[in-house]
C-alpha cells in the first residue's frame, strides 16, 4: 500500500492519482509508511549538520596551517635577520652612523672652499664610499654596511685631513744682496711709454753703453714679472731696484702685454745694432759688472 503525499489517504500500489484529493502518487518507492515524510526532514536536518560540522572542520584546519606557516615564517625571518647580523637595532646604528660621516663630510667640503684648498681626489673618494654605504643600509646587508661603512670612515678623515691643511704659499726667494733702500733705483723706461728704434741713441754716447742700456731696458720688462736672472750682475742690478721683487720666475714662462712684446723686440734690434757695431769686441751681459749697469742706468735717467 502506499500514501498520499499531500493528504496521506491511504491508496492501492496501483493507483496513479489520489482518489480524494487528486494529487499523483509518487511512484519511487521512497514512501515506505506514514512517517516518511518526517524520516527525510530528519535526515536532511542529519546531513546539513554533518556538513557544517564537516565545514567548521576544514576552517580549522586551515587555520592551523595558517598560523603554523605564519609563524614559520617569521621563525625564518628571525633566524635570517640573525645570520646576516642585521637587528633592528643594528639598522638603526649604521643609519646614525651615516648620518654623522653625511655631516662631517659637508663640513669638510665647506672648510675646504673657504680655505682654497684643492681636495677633489679626497672628496670624490668620500663621496663614492658614502653613496655604497647608504645603498648597503637600504638594503638591510651587514656584511656590506660593515665593509662600507669602514671604508667610508677612513675617507671621509682622509678628506678632513686634507682640508686641514693650510694652503702652501711659495716663499719669496731670499735675496743674495744686502742693499740699502736709499741706493736703490728707479725704472730706466716708462712702463706705459711705447719706445721706438735709437730710443739710447740721445742719452749716452758710447756703443757699448747704449748696448748695456738696450740689456737693461729689455731684461727690466721680465724683471717686472718677478723673474729671476742667470747672470750675476743683471741680478744685482735688479736687487738695486725698490720696484723689484724677485719671485723666482722663468723669463721664458711670463705673460707680456702686446705693448711690453713691441719694446721689447724694437729694444732687441737696437742692441743688435750696437753689438755689430763694437769693433769686434764680444757683447754679452755677462761682460758688464753690477756696477756698470748702474752707471749705464744713471746715465739714461738723468
Amino acid at each position: 500500500m502506499k500514501y498520499c503525499s499531500k493528504c496521506e489517504t491511504e491508496v492501492s500500489d496501483d493507483t496513479r492519482y489520489c482518489p480524494k484529493c487528486g494529487e499523483m502518487i509518487q511512484t519511487t518507492g521512497n514512501q515506505g509508511n506514514g512517517y516518511n515524510n518526517d524520516g527525510n526532514k530528519k535526515l536532511l536536518i542529519v546531513l546539513a549538520s554533518v556538513f557544517a560540522v564537516v565545514v567548521v572542520v576544514c576552517i580549522a584546519v586551515v587555520l592551523i596551517i595558517v598560523t603554523r606557516d605564519n609563524q614559520n615564517g617569521s621563525i625564518d625571518t628571525a633566524s635570517t635577520i640573525v645570520a646576516n647580523g642585521s637587528t633592528a637595532s643594528s639598522y638603526t646604528t649604521e643609519e646614525s652612523r651615516y648620518k654623522s660621516l653625511k655631516q662631517r663630510f659637508n663640513a669638510a667640503k665647506l672648510k675646504a672652499a673657504n680655505n682654497g684648498v684643492k681636495v677633489n681626489k679626497e672628496k670624490n673618494a668620500a663621496k663614492e664610499a658614502l653613496d655604497q654605504y647608504e645603498d648597503a643600509i637600504d638594503d638591510n646587508d651587514a656584511s656590506l654596511m660593515a665593509q662600507y661603512g669602514n671604508e667610508a670612515e677612513k675617507y671621509v678623515s682622509q678628506l678632513e685631513s686634507a682640508t686641514n691643511k693650510s694652503k702652501k704659499t711659495k716663499k719669496k726667494p731670499k735675496s743674495e744682496y744686502n742693499i740699502p733702500e736709499s741706493e736703490k733705483t728707479n725704472y730706466i723706461v716708462d712702463p706705459s711709454f711705447r719706445v721706438d728704434r735709437f730710443y739710447f741713441d740721445n742719452l749716452v754716447s758710447l756703443d757699448r753703453d747704449r748696448y748695456g742700456a738696450t740689456v737693461l731696458a729689455i731684461n727690466e720688462y721680465y724683471a717686472r714679472k718677478g723673474c729671476k736672472f742667470k747672470t750675476d750682475s743683471l741680478q744685482e742690478y735688479f736687487e738695486h731696484q725698490r720696484w723689484y721683487e724677485n719671485k723666482g720666475k722663468s723669463t721664458t714662462n711670463v705673460s707680456l702685454s702686446s705693448l711690453e712684446k713691441h719694446n721689447i723686440k724694437m729694444f732687441q734690434e737696437d742692441r743688435e745694432w750696437y753689438k755689430r757695431n763694437l769693433s769686434g769686441a764680444t757683447a754679452n751681459a755677462s761682460d758688464f759688472s753690477c756696477q756698470e749697469f748702474l752707471d749705464i742706468a744713471e746715465m739714461v735717467t738723468h
